[in-house]
């Protein structure tokens, strides 16, 4: 009957609405997170102030301007399990660099901890760069909100990587490569 037929359209048009409303709410959703999380690192572009740091052996090091042509910074807490699983990629990062496949780059770790704390988690990591004691001056300075977080600044103190959060995939690995590649190849000329 009509009847019949009215209930059963509007019914589909209902079941259909739902599915359109979960579907934008999925969307805002995934939306609102990449905004979240944009807010809780240095924005790639983006100009950050240099400071300096101080490791356990007492050197003072310049952090956010590279001596060369570009800096990774390496931000972690001994106590995070996201830090953990990034230790071994921030390694790969490390060995590039070492075989000379980066020339102009050097790498700093900026870690949270007290005493001994910080470069006994780097040596039992295999960290073979300076690692300086994170101060909340540092902290404010890069915008640290959450660790790990691993940046790429180039001499003028620009932001050309930003990732925080567990860097543990091959993809995330070559993102940061490529960002090295990219300036490098910027800095070569055309």
């Amino acid at each position: 009957s009509r009847k019949d037929m009215l209930v059963y359209s509007a019914l589909l048009v209902a079941c259909a609405l739902v599915v359109v409303l979960s579907i934008q709410q999925r969307d805002l959703r995934a939306d609102y997170n990449a905004l979240s999380l944009a807010g809780l690192k240095p924005q790639v572009g983006s100009w950050i102030p240099a400071t300096t740091g101080n490791t356990a052996t007492g050197e003072t090091l310049l952090l956010g301007q590279a001596s060369q042509r570009r800096q990774v910074l390496y931000f972690f807490d001994p106590e995070c399990a996201q830090c953990e699983a990034t230790a071994p990629a921030i390694r790969t990062v490390m060995q590039a660099l070492k075989r000379g496949e980066y020339p102009a780059a050097e790498i700093y770790g900026i870690g949270t901890g007290l005493g001994s704390v910080v470069p006994r988690y780097a040596r039992t990591h295999g960290f073979d760069f300076p690692v300086v004691y994170s101060t909340s001056k540092i902290r404010t300075l890069f915008s640290v909100s959450l660790v790990p977080l691993v940046i790429v600044v180039d001499q003028d103190s620009r932001v050309l990587y930003s990732h925080v959060g567990k860097l543990d995939t091959k993809d995330e690995v070559a993102s940061l490569m490529s960002a090295l590649r990219l300036q490098e190849r910027k800095a070569a000329g055309p």
